[in-house]
């Protein structure tokens, strides 16, 4: 009987090493570009201008993506994505690069989406930083040492869409009741919706994830949005 499991346990070992090859395999052919999602953070200040420059990308058969030059030799698991949707922020973090390298080499393509963008160097790398027009969801593709990024409005890829608004934050407790503090409390609901919700077909955007707190003009203009 213990040999059997035991045999059980090697080829289900074997088999799951085999898929997990595969899809290492498939994802450094396609370079999908790993998104991480983060709470709301502050932006950090910067005086380092992005100013984007006209190319062929720009013209009647221009694509519907912003293109971001990488230093030589980047790779997809040293770019992280993080869409900080509550500012209408989007920061691309590039490991292992260098401020001086956004200096010399600029961005092009489609940038209709984008107010403004700044980078500033991190212990790691460079981060960029765009200012965008509205809420955003985007695609990546990474090929060639370059980045390309085609924002889209939500509702093009979701058909349902929810905004989770956690009351109070910061230095607004709310009620407190038996040692229960409303910011804390609404904030664990809002963490407890999002397990259910991501196993669902529903998106949901989040007013906040951690102990800050929007004004309610930001909380209303992301429903709105």
């Amino acid at each position: 009987m213990l040999q059997k499991l035991m045999k059980r346990t090697a080829v289900l070992v074997c088999l799951f090493s085999m898929m997990t090859l595969g899809l290492i395999i498939g994802l450094s052919t396609t370079k999908l570009v790993t998104i991480t999602e983060v709470a709301q953070d502050e932006v950090v200040g910067t005086g380092n201008t992005i100013v984007p420059q006209a190319s062929s990308a720009d013209s009647e058969t221009a694509t519907d993506y912003l293109c971001i030059p990488l230093p030589e030799g980047s790779k997809a698991e040293e770019i992280t994505i993080e869409n900080h949707y509550m500012d209408q922020e989007l920061y691309v973090l590039i490991r292992n690069a260098q401020k001086s390298f956004y200096a010399e080499h600029a961005l092009t393509g489609n940038r209709a989406g984008i107010d403004a963008g700044f980078y500033h160097e991190t212990e790691d790398g460079v981060a960029l930083i765009f200012a965008l027009t509205q809420v955003y969801e985007y695609r990546t593709v990474f090929e060639n040492n370059e980045l390309y990024i085609s924002f889209l409005n939500p509702r093009e890829i979701y058909n349902q869409i929810v905004v989770i608004d956690p009351s109070c934050g910061g230095l607004d407790r709310g009620s407190v009741e038996n040692g229960v503090v409303e910011k804390e409390l609404t904030l664990q609901i809002a963490g407890k919706l999002k397990e259910k919700l991501d196993e669902s077909g529903i998106k949901a955007y989040y007013t906040r994830m951690d102990d800050v707190n929007p004004a309610a003009e930001q909380r209303v203009a992301l429903a709105n949005e």
